[in-house]
């Protein structure tokens, strides 16, 4: 009564008479990455690790920090994630902002910050995340993390953003090239 079955499931005679295979053909599905046109997501894990080196760079430099700036860096980190994580990483930009005349007064630069803050910024941004730091030549200026409250990425072509900084000598891009130029690669 338990004698084999004389067929296997793929339709091979089992038994001393049955000839030698080899093995059964392996599912379909493991081939579907490699040459049916179905993308499979390699790049996203080398993003990925990308971004996990980087932060592990980051926060080698953070350790080597004194105790009170690690907990301000450590502050800053959550606070833009939680930005990323709530908004979207689509409505997060980046602005320094700098002041013409050479203001060393960290007092009146912080005066004049909070001006634009509370007068311009709820308008345009839902939140911002900003940090004041010296430059070399004793100016203040101010890092902003804005949320924006559309998509600034979408339709922007970065290649040409980053060639025309490139060409211009001053780094300075005006209102007008910007929107001509970069929105919709045009």
């Amino acid at each position: 009564m338990n004698d084999p079955l004389p067929i296997d499931l793929w339709g091979w005679q089992q038994g001393r008479e049955a000839e030698r295979r080899a093995a059964p053909p392996a599912s379909a599905i493991i081939h579907q990455n490699s040459n049916n046109g179905i993308e499979s997501f390699t790049y996203v894990l080398r993003d990925e690790f990308k971004a996990l080196q980087e932060r592990e760079a980051v926060d080698t430099i953070i350790k080597k920090l004194p105790s009170r700036l690690r907990k301000k860096m450590f502050a800053i980190r959550l606070k833009i994630e939680w930005m990323v994580k709530t908004y979207g990483v689509d409505h997060i930009g980046l602005k320094t902002m700098t002041i013409r005349e050479n203001l060393t007064d960290r007092k009146e630069f912080e005066r004049r910050f909070k001006s634009i803050a509370t007068n311009a910024f709820p308008e345009i941004y839902l939140e911002w995340l900003r940090v004041f730091e010296r430059q070399e030549r004793g100016a203040w200026h101010a890092h902003v993390v804005v949320v924006t409250k559309s998509d600034i990425r979408t339709g922007t072509d970065v290649q040409a953003l980053n060639q025309l900084l490139k060409d211009k000598r001053d780094r300075k891009i005006s209102k007008g090239v910007c929107s001509r130029c970069l929105v919709n690669g045009r």
